[in-house]
């Protein structure tokens, strides 16, 4: 059942919900892809009464701002617990410390009254890209390469999802009514696949990674023949980083782009800088609004031999 937003904010609330997890199962430790199922279709009716007044999402997020997409990913998650009524959150971003130690943050507690659960989250939204190596081993790397899935993954079942174990802990949950905890991960984003390979074909997942990620391609700045193009007529976008989440539509009459020009964008972007860029392929439906079709980042030459990006 496709349901439309017009609002950027309220589109990314419900990707926030609705999208298909990057964790592989349904296991005590994660939120599966049925849960957020379920709970998207309790949510659309809020989520179209919110489309239409959506002052209170963006007056929330406002108070928030701040350039990481990770703490906007929080603030949505956050605000969509807030206005749930079987939902009660005790607290956000709330740290842990040992003495004079950090030992760490617990990202989001709240109770579900409705399953009589208390929940500890560790959120995160994330988008690797497949490399392959020379002896023919697959490595998933951020645009930025020194973020690796491998390391995300060991952070959070290795150490954040344990935290409420520590002894510092237990003080902080017993002032907030909390005694059993139950830790999930809940992990959205993308994965990117090498254009000049397979383009967005199916292919292997990490093994830790759902079976059905969200996909895109990815390619060298000295690769752009190898783009993945749908129709000449398609439009394309560069896209900001808080654009990185749902899927971009416009009613512009021609928003961004023809293909060549958008390649010669790249060409002078690369020229003078090595941060990454994010762009949509865009294609016109039948009632005339822009839809995308596909998302890819476009990597400076050296990518990921230098285990830094630098900024522009």
């Amino acid at each position: 059942m496709r349901v439309e937003f017009r609002h950027h904010a309220v589109r990314d609330l419900a990707w926030v919900i609705g999208s298909t997890s990057l964790l592989a199962g349904d296991g005590d430790d994660r939120v599966s892809d049925a849960w957020c199922r379920l709970a998207w279709y309790d949510r659309i009716p809020w989520l179209r009464e919110l489309d239409r007044s959506p002052e209170g999402l963006t007056d929330w997020l406002a108070a928030r701002r701040s350039p990481l997409l990770g703490h906007y990913f929080e603030s949505l998650i956050e605000y969509w617990l807030r206005h749930w009524r079987r939902m009660t959150v005790h607290a956000v971003r709330l740290p842990v410390r040992w003495g004079e130690r950090d030992i760490g943050e617990f990202d989001l507690l709240f109770r579900d009254h409705f399953r009589d659960i208390d929940y500890h989250w560790e959120c995160a939204v994330k988008f690797f890209l497949r490399h392959r190596h020379a002896d023919g081993s697959d490595e998933w790397l951020g645009p930025n390469p020194r973020d690796t899935l491998q390391r995300k993954w060991r952070k959070v079942f290795d150490q954040q999802l344990l935290l409420a174990r520590h002894p510092a802990a237990e003080p902080l949950l017993a002032q907030l009514g909390i005694g059993a905890l139950r830790s999930q991960a809940f992990i959205k984003g993308y994965l990117f696949s090498p254009a000049s390979a397979d383009g967005c074909r199916p292919d292997s997942v990490p093994p830790e990674g759902s079976s059905y990620p969200l996909r895109g391609w990815w390619c060298h700045a000295a690769g752009l023949e190898a783009m993945p193009v749908t129709s000449g007529e398609s439009r394309w976008l560069s896209l900001s980083r808080f654009q990185w989440l749902s899927p971009v539509r416009s009613r512009e009459l021609s928003p961004g782009m023809g293909h060549e020009a958008m390649q010669a964008l790249l060409r002078q972007h690369f020229a003078g800088s090595d941060r990454p860029l994010l762009l949509a392929e865009l294609a016109r439906d039948g009632s005339g609004l822009w839809r995308e079709r596909r998302r890819g980042f476009v990597v400076a030459d050296h990518w990921p031999l230098k285990r830094e990006i630098g900024r522009s």
